[in-house]
Parts: C-alpha cells; sequence; structure tokens
C-alpha cells in the first residue's frame, strides 16, 4: 500500500461554528454593517462611504428585489461589465470599479472581524482542529507529506487558529502555513516563504486557498504575493490600510517607478458565475490542489455542498480523485435528504430541489458516498469533538511543544524575503 495520505475540503460550513455567514448571507450583513465593527481606533468614514455605495447599487439595479439578490448576481453584472469596459445603469465604468473595490473592502472587514471575535472568546474548537492538523504534519516527520487542507473561503480562520497554536507551543518559526505559491511576508509577519519553508526545515502545513485569501496583498507591478499572518498588528493595519509595494519602493526607489508607488490590492476570486483564473499564483494554486487530490488516500470534505455554480472544482474532483480514493462527508442536518422521495412517475409533482448528498453521489457514485458510513450530518463541531476532545487539548499542546522544543530547524536565515 502507498503512503497515506488525507485531504480536507472546507466550505462555508467549516466556519459556521464561528458564525460566519454563508455567502447568500453575506450581502445582507454587509449592508446592516451591524458586524463591521472592527477597532473603534479606526475612522468608519471609509466604511460608511463603501456601504453606502453598495447599498445605492443594489437598490438601482435590483429595485423590485424584496430581499437581498445572490452575491454571484451582483458581481457577474460588476466583473463583466468592468470587463468589458462598459457602462451599465448610471454608472460608468471608473464608478463600477470603486463599487466594487467598496464590496471588496467591506468582505475584508467583516471577515476580519468575525475571526477577532471568536477567537477572544474562549472555544478551542478551531484550535483544536489546527492543533491536530499540526500533530499529524509532525509525527510524519519533516520530510513527511500526510496531510493537506484544500480550501474554498476566503476567511483566515484556520490560519489564526493555527497561528494562536503555534505561539502556544512557542512553534513559531518551526512550523507555518504553506500557501503552495511565492509567498513574501509583510514586514511584521513570521512568515516564511511558503517555497522556501521545507528547505529551511519546518513543518509547513499546506493550505491551497482557490479563491484567494484576505491574507492575500498582490502588487500590481511586480505581481508578488504579500502576506501577513503571523503579524503583532491588527488585520486593519496589515490589509486594509493602503500600502506601498515594498518590491517596488524598496528595491528600485531610483527607478521611474519610484514617481508612483503602487499599492497592494486585496487578492480574492470574486462569486462570479464566470470566475477568471488568470493570475499565475492562483493558475499554480489550482495545479497543487489537482496533485494533492490525485495523491490522496481520503477526502474529507467538512462543511461545502458542492454547488452546481461551482463547476470549475466539480471538473478538477472528478479529474484529481481516483476512484480507489475513500471520501467522507461532514455535513449539517440541512444537508440530510427530506423524505417522503419524489416519485418519478407522477409527472404532476414538481421535482425535488437537489440535496447536498444527493449532488456527491452523482458526483462520485452511490456507493462511495452512502450514509452513515461515508456521510454524517452533524456539523463540524461534533466532528472535531471525536478527533480531538477538549479535555484532551491541552495534553496534545504539551506534546507539541515537547517535540517542537527538541526539533531544530536546518537554516532559519533562508525563511528571510
Amino acid at each position: 500500500m502507498g503512503k497515506q495520505k488525507t485531504v480536507y475540503v472546507l466550505g462555508a460550513g467549516f466556519s459556521a461554528a464561528a458564525n460566519f455567514p454563508l455567502q447568500n448571507q453575506l450581502l445582507s450583513e454587509i449592508k446592516s454593517g451591524l458586524a463591521l465593527g472592527f477597532n473603534k481606533v479606526h475612522s468608519d468614514d471609509v466604511l460608511v462611504d463603501n456601504q453606502e455605495k453598495i447599498k445605492s447599487f443594489c437598490h438601482t439595479v435590483f429595485p423590485s428585489s424584496e430581499e437581498d439578490q445572490p452575491m454571484e448576481d451582483v458581481f457577474t453584472i460588476l466583473d463583466q461589465v468592468i470587463a468589458s469596459r462598459g457602462h451599465f445603469a448610471k454608472y460608468s465604468t471608473p464608478e463600477l470599479i470603486e463599487i466594487r473595490d467598496a464590496f471588496i473592502y467591506c468582505i475584508l472587514r467583516f471577515l476580519f472581524n468575525q475571526s477577532e471575535q471568536y477567537l477572544k472568546k474562549n472555544d478551542t474548537l478551531y484550535r483544536r482542529f489546527a492543533s491536530h492538523i499540526l500533530r499529524e504534519r509532525i509525527s510524519a516527520g519533516q520530510v513527511g507529506d500526510p496531510l493537506s487542507i484544500v480550501s474554498l473561503n476566503w476567511d483566515s480562520l484556520f490560519e489564526d487558529a493555527f497561528v494562536e497554536v503555534l505561539k502556544s507551543v512557542d512553534g513559531q518559526r518551526k512550523g507555518d502555513i504553506d500557501y503552495c505559491v511565492y509567498t513574501t511576508p509583510l514586514p511584521e509577519s513570521l512568515h516564511c516563504p511558503s517555497t522556501k519553508q521545507k528547505a529551511a526545515g519546518l513543518f509547513n502545513v499546506k493550505l491551497l486557498k482557490l479563491h484567494g485569501s484576505v491574507t492575500w496583498l498582490r502588487c500590481p507591478n511586480s505581481n508578488h504575493i504579500y502576506t501577513g499572518i503571523g503579524s503583532s498588528k491588527d488585520a486593519f493595519n496589515t490589509y486594509l490600510r493602503e500600502r506601498k509595494s515594498p518590491f517596488i519602493a524598496d528595491n528600485y526607489p531610483d527607478s521611474r517607478e519610484n514617481q508612483s508607488f503602487p499599492l497592494l490590492e486585496p487578492y480574492l476570486i470574486t462569486p462570479t458565475y464566470a470566475k477568471v483564473f488568470d493570475q499565475p499564483h492562483i493558475q499554480t494554486t489550482w495545479h497543487n490542489a489537482y496533485v494533492e487530490l490525485r495523491e490522496a488516500s481520503k477526502v474529507v470534505f467538512i462543511g461545502y455542498s458542492l454547488p452546481e455554480s461551482d463547476y470549475h472544482f466539480r471538473t478538477l474532483l472528478r479529474r484529481a480523485i481516483r476512484t480507489e480514493t475513500d471520501i467522507e462527508l461532514v455535513l449539517y442536518e440541512n444537508d440530510r435528504p427530506k423524505k417522503p422521495e419524489y416519485d418519478s412517475t407522477d409527472i404532476a409533482q414538481e421535482p425535488p430541489p437537489s440535496t447536498t448528498l444527493n449532488r456527491y453521489q452523482k458526483l462520485f457514485g452511490r456507493e462511495r458516498v452512502k450514509p452513515p458510513k461515508h456521510a454524517r450530518f452533524d456539523g463540524v463541531k461534533a466532528y472535531v469533538n471525536e478527533m480531538l476532545p477538549e479535555d484532551q487539548f491541552k495534553g496534545l499542546l504539551a506534546e507539541i511543544k515537547t517535540k517542537l522544543k527538541k526539533h531544530e530547524i536546518f537554516n532559519p536565515f533562508i525563511c528571510l524575503p
């Protein structure tokens, strides 16, 4: 038997226990602003202005809608009209770009705030998951490759929990998030560039974020991806304030570009029906996700509903996952098939909506995805409680701390950008 590897696929339901909303709830949350409060030290002028732009746009574009439109509808309009350099309703292309930027700003602010508020609580759920991942990684040895995580989420909940675990076991600079693309740490970050972690002797935990990340900032000139994970600064100062590109400012101060420094910009793949993956970093991420899924002996889907609109990822799954790979689903009660079953002989009966389990069975076959052996409907909290009960958490942290204390990395200087 070959080497065993588990790949965890994280969907929006993974973050549900931390009160992160599903994507179809995000627009409502942004417009209400109830969860957007960040640090009262920061001025709310930018936030209020961006909220007003979003509200006005939605009212103009969807005037008869009593409920919020899906985010896919909103971003599909914005992205397609902007790409064509067109004009829509009363908005010019530059105005549409401003509205799109306002959406991204509010999304970032909301997700950072949710993660910050969750980590202030005593709940250890995501720290326990991160510590289990770290233990498995350490147990495989520095050159091992026992697991990886493929995430379709933008949020930084796993990274934040992982960093908290590293801090608690004095493991910073001995373990790190490996985004599987070339990353450059911001000055305040302890992150080691992903491509250097193995060579430095760190325990790298692979995290492939297929739709970008709130922890990524892109230089539009050099195309460098900067990250501030592990920073002592708050997320507002790290990611939301304007920052000049360090690549240009530090390396080419006398060049023509010095006259107008490019600003770092968030790197998110927005939820449109025609997603574009044309940047080299995201293409590399998708390629590496294919490799990880192809090598997997087991794939665990946590809180991912496999929507029909994610046809890019559905295609990747179908191509990459081998027929002998075990499939496990961690879903919620509302994903459980409802009875009575649809009677296909009754032509007057409306067909039932496609269920999450049904979509997985169509993709992988009923025998590979059959409850209760392959699918559970009690959510991420019950899954983590079985993986690592709370009363074992402190003991595991002590075990990890002891192992990391004995571990010496090969070359600490190689981690410098």
